[in-house]
């Protein structure tokens, strides 16, 4: 049951790291080289990879907290709290789940998904570029992050 559960979180963090990688790809090839009016198709397809990519990773660090039993943060804020929950460690019951190291660019990476859901029309290069160096940091980290945090709480 364990590894079913280990799986599906593996699932959700492969699917993340290929839509991140991806718009990674998207925004370094293509945007920034045309006018926002001719780069229409790429910078709605780099926004929904990042959306795509943070939703998925979001998904993973559900599953996570169920593996745990842990409850889900409620209310409208939830997705911020998810994030600083599993950021820091719960005294005797577990470890951090993301590294200090890997808590800024995910904050900038949901920063980054509110954009693309609500804000699309207000498109910037400039911020655009700060969450596709916070997409880099998370693609070299999180597998480590991961792993360490499974060799904490499921060592085998």
């Amino acid at each position: 049951m364990m590894a079913e559960r280990w799986r599906d979180v593996s699932d959700d963090l492969a699917s993340s790291k290929r839509h991140f990688g991806e718009a990674v790809a998207l925004f370094r090839r293509n945007i920034g080289k045309m006018s926002l009016a001719e780069s229409y198709l790429e910078v709605m397809a780099f926004q929904h990879a990042m959306q795509a990519g943070y939703t998925s990773f979001e998904s993973a660090l559900r599953r996570l907290l169920a593996l745990l039993d842990e409850a889900m943060p409620q209310g409208p804020d939830w997705h911020a709290v998810l994030l600083r929950r599993v950021s820091e460690p719960l005294e005797g019951l577990r470890p951090a789940i993301l590294s200090a190291s890997l808590t800024d660019p995910a904050d900038e990476l949901l920063r980054f998904r509110h954009v693309a859901i609500h804000s699309y029309d207000r498109f910037s290069e400039r911020k655009a570029a700060i969450a596709v160096e916070a997409a880099e940091t998370f693609l070299a980290l999180i597998d480590a992050d991961i792993a360490a945090f499974r060799a904490a709480i499921d060592p085998e």
